[in-house]
């Protein structure tokens, strides 16, 4: 039998996140013909607006008003132990 800490994300729940996650990279890839960092952050920040699954670490980064190619790099300069 399993344990899960209160809160935590089952499996299946964590299984519907990343394969959200991934039909969003795969949208962005289609769209733009090949990976474009830009659109593929706008997705994901769109996303995390209204997804209830997100980690402490990708909300922070997505929602921190910065450039897409910035925004985690800044973040874990500040947060070393992220």
């Amino acid at each position: 039998m399993q344990h899960f800490c209160a809160g935590a994300p089952t499996a299946a729940a964590l299984l519907l996140k990343n394969e959200k996650m991934a039909t969003i990279q795969a949208e962005s890839i289609l769209a733009n013909g090949g990976i474009d960092g830009a659109d593929l952050f706008e997705r994901f920040r769109v996303w995390a607006n209204d997804a209830n699954d997100v980690g402490i670490q990708t909300r922070a980064v997505l929602r921190s008003g910065k450039p897409w190619d910035v925004a985690a790099t800044e973040h874990f300069e500040r947060n070393p132990r992220s």
